[in-house]
């Protein structure tokens, strides 16, 4: 899987002609996986849940109001219907409850700072995927740039061997060492665009 997302990053940054190009510096990195990457995200709205969770201790104090209104329909006998309306009201407040207000908001307090732990967890984790993720895709982009040196190079040389051959310098050997240095070159760099 790795390789594979190693593959698309490289075939949209190095080898796609068709799309723009894509520059991402390593001062980027941080800034792109805060605001892009679905796990920090996703981390970063159960700290904010959490955030919001707080206060519990001081929301139990409010009073809490209830308000009741009913209807109640009745018959007796071979009278009518009748109806009654009932209503009714109730205020209460929460002066004492054993302590567990207190225990619950401690509670809250905590689930809050782990779920700020576990946003810096893994906000630190993507960080370092995407770095290590980088600095291979600048050491592939940099090992096939070098590779394309190496063939123009050998290239060249192949053409200095022709010439000496042409005037009886040099044997055949020395153009099949290049011509096999090419094809060792060619191999080298298709498995390094596969990587």
């Amino acid at each position: 899987m790795r390789q594979i997302f190693i593959f698309l990053i490289l075939s949209l940054v190095v080898v796609d002609t068709r799309a723009e190009d894509v520059r991402v510096r390593f001062e980027d990195l941080r800034r792109l996986v805060e605001s892009r990457n679905d796990r920090v995200q996703a981390a970063k709205l159960e700290l904010n849940g959490a955030k919001e969770r707080r206060g519990h201790l001081v929301r139990s104090f409010l009073p809490r109001i209830e308000a009741q209104a009913a209807q109640e329909s009745f018959k007796v006998g071979r009278q009518d219907q009748k109806a009654q309306p009932t209503y009714g009201a109730e205020a209460s407040i929460n002066l004492f409850n054993g302590g567990q207000d207190q225990v619950r908001n401690e509670i809250i307090n905590l689930r809050a700072e782990r779920k700020e732990f576990e946003a810096k967890a893994s906000l630190t984790n993507e960080l370092g995927k995407a770095r290590e993720l980088f600095w291979t895709i600048v050491y592939h982009k940099n090992a096939v740039a070098l590779m394309n040196d190496m063939l123009q190079i050998n290239a060249a040389n192949l053409k200095a061997a022709q010439r000496r051959i042409a005037s009886g310098v040099a044997t055949e050997s020395d153009r099949l060492e290049f011509e096999m240095s090419a094809i060792e070159l060619k191999r080298e760099m298709d498995q390094a665009l596969l990587h």
